[in-house]
């Protein structure tokens, strides 16, 4: 009667361990898939942001994965330039680059103005 018992247990404990690891891999899966699907919101947000088609950005996505670290820091444009086809799309992202960064640049010393004035409502003293 043990060994029938032990036999039972056994197959019960190996049953629960399965059913747990079953049900650890379906909970990863579907973290898994809910984090694919913010990054898929996210890469739509910044391709329409950019302007950039769907192509476009894939292209952008697959280069950088190849290449890392050197075209981590560099902007979509600039890659896609890089690697343009021909000297039309060359000039394209160029020009796409040019104004994205000149809005960057806008937007960095209208922060650094009011940043400039916070610091001297807070320090009691106004900086020009």
């Amino acid at each position: 009667m043990s060994r029938v018992w032990r036999r039972e247990a056994g197959w019960l404990i190996g049953l629960t361990a399965l059913a747990g690891v079953a049900a650890s891999v379906i909970l990863d899966v579907q973290a898994a898939r809910e984090e694919a699907s913010q990054w898929q919101k996210t890469d739509l947000r910044v391709l329409r942001w950019l302007e950039l088609s769907e192509e476009e950005w894939r292209q952008y996505q697959s280069w950088r994965s190849l290449i890392g670290k050197p075209l981590a820091e560099m902007t979509p444009y600039e890659v896609l330039g890089i690697y343009a086809d021909d000297a039309e799309q060359r000039r394209r992202f160029a020009r796409e680059n040019a104004r994205f960064m000149l809005d960057f640049y806008r937007r960095t010393m209208e922060f650094e103005q009011i940043y400039r004035e916070e610091l001297g409502k807070l320090s009691g003293e106004q900086r020009p």
